[in-house]
């Protein structure tokens, strides 16, 4: 049930975007930032190599290391199954 609103956004989201190309778009579809520190959370599109959205994964979560050196990292097990993952 936790999904359920994401889970409506992200399916908006990605209808709207369904014949866009990865060059036509711009940054992530959305970002979660937390008062810790100045890491975040990045959903973005996941597009295949000819362009179009990936109908398998369509989506990709990472963390974006802003109070280090800015590098991304994926999320742990227990990030991806109780705070930030995603299952479409």
């Amino acid at each position: 049930m936790r999904d359920a609103g994401l889970g409506r956004a992200l399916a908006l989201v990605l209808l709207a975007s369904a014949g866009a190309r990865a060059e036509e778009t711009c940054g992530p579809l959305f970002v979660i930032a937390r008062s810790l520190n100045a890491n975040v959370v990045l959903y973005e599109a996941a597009y295949r190599r000819d362009g179009t959205l990936d109908p398998e994964k369509p989506l990709t979560v990472s963390w974006r290391l802003d109070a280090q050196d800015g590098r991304r990292e994926g999320l742990n097990f227990i990030e991806r199954m109780r705070a930030y993952g995603v299952s479409s």
